[in-house]
């Protein structure tokens, strides 16, 4: 199975849970992990594997079986050579359905504007 596609079913399944949770904003989930929204943002979207910590805690904070999800992402981290606790930098599509949890581009900042950006 291609890199990008071990990726992008082991993200679609952990959007999956988030739906099943309740969608609960990243800013809930930041709180009750400990990470931060835009770790947990890229978590679910697809664009890397999450690290394992990441993973069972962001599935401990949507009431998943954190268990069943450190195989599923030790299966996801064997296809893909990944040392444990590292995560994976496979690009992936945007999906096209409006449920994904996209959060809108970070405007340019100062020095970006003032070179031209």
């Amino acid at each position: 199975m291609p890199a990008n596609q071990v990726v992008a079913d082991f993200t679609d399944e952990l959007r999956a849970l988030w739906h099943a949770a309740g969608r609960p904003s990243y800013r809930e989930l930041a709180r009750r992990t400990h990470y931060g929204r835009s770790t947990l943002h890229e978590a679910l979207q697809g664009t890397r594997l999450p690290s394992s910590d990441v993973t069972a805690r962001l599935v401990a904070a949507l009431g998943g079986d954190v268990e069943g999800w450190r195989g599923r992402w030790a299966s996801a981290s064997r296809a893909l050579d990944v040392p444990p606790g590292e995560p994976a930098g496979m690009p992936r599509p945007a999906p096209d359905s409006p449920d994904t949890p996209d959060a809108p581009a970070p405007a340019p900042g100062p020095r970006a504007l003032a070179a031209g950006a």
